[in-house]
């Protein structure tokens, strides 16, 4: 994420669908990243340069700035981010390193200090960066591409780049979160910033990325394609030699299905339930703020991940069943609950993944009627975690992701107790005020990083009700459930 860009071009992006002094508030103080990549596939690697341009918006003066080098979690079986039991799976041919060599840090121009510890690189500054002055930062690096079918690493078709550059980490009242890159859950937690990046790559290779194309120039076998994003948290890009495409407009966005050679009619379907998913976010909670937005099929193992106006999908969940769906609208919920309305994910889970959960019900209520909706909520959330009790004791919704003991449990606490909470809450104090409470947190929070505290303010205000015990007892209770949902 950064360099600078016009301001002004932003501002104008911005005010046409999103509050014009949120919006304008976070693109003077952002980080701001400008990346130029190239892309070598053969060799499983990238090379780039990357300037940051930062804003000191806090109180505090700095003599270090820290930022995230995830794919440091990559070099060695023993640190990678999968469970155990799941290596085969996310290396189907067999482990190889990943990682990312940083070859200079310069600070303004000069060269500068740094030290890096697994997944953390400190940068050491020559005087303080007090309150309100900017900084500029480049770095120059490459990257190692591991075989693996998460979040970041190649399989047969795509390389998956999440997760890839240094990413400034966030600075709060509890300091730096130099937090490591755990295997259980979404362990990411930063600021919006804004983009520009400029990716060379053999032309063969069709790129999907966060932001909005603005410019694909093809020099002999080499194509750059060059991406601006508005205000995000990250910045992914999925490259394949085997993408088709189909887009359509949804309100004021494009979104646009990348899919395997041969698997058109599900490529067509998953932009459908797009569609669908952002038509009905967009009523419920506000309107998404962006001119793109790309579902892309990945060898990607684990189910779906989001990334600010991109979400991966396995590819194995192109074919026959209701899979497909489910998970295009969950992971297009995150677009609002993580992307828009960020978190500290490490911390807090439930407040983005029970959001959406939540949400991936109201969409199949919406479409579908009560009863199938109810249907779904009892297959997909209520039932399972019935059973869980039954051979588990259950831990608490509240847990740092350290605290998990696998995703089994961690998807019973986080996604379906979390989710079965919020159905109890809509049972109490009605679906009409419940969609009025989160309208209410969306707009208040909109490219903040939100806390439960802020769950709560906002569904207090709609209802005139104090809700604060009601949701600590949920979220840190262990007993079996009882529920009126």
């Amino acid at each position: 994420m950064a360099v600078v860009l016009i301001l002004s071009f932003f501002i104008k992006d911005f005010s046409r669908k999103a509050p014009m002094r949120t919006a304008e508030k976070f693109v003077k103080t952002c980080p701001r990243y400008k990346i130029d990549v190239v892309f070598y596939p053969e060799t499983k690697r990238i090379t780039a340069l990357q300037e940051v341009t930062i804003v000191n918006d806090k109180t505090d003066s700095f003599q270090e700035l820290y930022f995230h080098l995830y794919p440091n979690a990559f070099k060695t079986s023993d640190t990678v981010p999968f469970p155990r039991e799941e290596m085969n799976r996310a290396y189907p041919e067999g482990f190889a390193p990943g990682y990312i060599n940083i070859k200079e840090v310069l600070v303004k121009s000069e060269r500068a200090d740094y030290e890096i510890e697994d997944t953390i690189l400190k940068v050491s500054l020559k005087r303080p960066f007090k309150p309100k002055e900017k900084l500029t930062l480049t770095f120059e690096y490459d990257v190692q591409i591991p075989p693996s079918c998460g979040r970041f690493g190649h399989g047969k078709n795509t390389f998956n780049i999440a997760n890839w550059y240094p990413i400034l980490a966030v600075y709060d009242e509890k300091g730096w979160h130099t937090e490591p890159y755990y295997s259980v859950g979404d362990p990411f937690y930063s600021e919006v910033g804004l983009y520009q990046v400029n990716i060379k790559a053999p032309k063969q290779y069709t790129i999907a990325a966060s932001g909005s194309l603005k410019e694909k120039v093809e020099q002999g076998d080499v194509v750059t394609w060059s991406f601006t994003t508005g205000l995000v948290r990250d910045f992914a890009w999925i490259a394949s030699a085997n993408f088709e495409t189909v887009e359509a407009n949804v309100e004021n966005t494009k979104v646009t299905s990348y899919y395997m050679k041969g698997k058109g009619e599900y490529g067509q379907k998953a932009l459908e339930f797009a569609k669908k998913a952002i038509s009905c976010f967009n009523e419920y909670f506000g309107d998404y703020p962006y001119d793109d937005y790309s579902v892309v099929a990945a060898d990607f193992y684990i189910g779906g991940m989001e990334y600010p106006n991109l979400v991966m999908i396995g590819d194995e969940f192109y074919g026959p069943g209701d899979f497909l769906e489910y998970v295009v609208v969950h992971e297009t919920a995150h677009q609002w609950w993580y992307g828009l309305v960020g978190n500290n994910q490490i911390e807090e889970a439930w407040l983005d993944e029970a959001l959406t959960e939540y949400s991936t019900l109201l969409y199949y209520e919406h479409y579908y009627g009560k009863r199938a909706g109810r249907s779904v909520y009892e297959k997909v959330i209520l039932n399972p975690y019935r059973l869980y009790e039954i051979s588990m004791t259950p831990g608490p919704t509240l847990r740092h992701l350290s605290d998990f003991k696998d995703w089994t449990d961690y998807s019973a606490a986080v996604y379906n107790r979390g989710a079965i909470m919020l159905k109890d809450l809509e049972s109490r104090v009605g679906r009409g005020k419940l969609h009025e409470a989160l309208k209410l947190y969306f707009k208040d929070n909109l490219y903040k990083n939100a806390t439960g505290e802020d769950f709560i303010k906002a569904l207090n205000h709609v209802t005139g009700v104090d809700w604060t015990d009601y949701i600590h007892n949920w979220l840190t209770a262990t007993e079996a459930l009882d529920t009126a949902a």
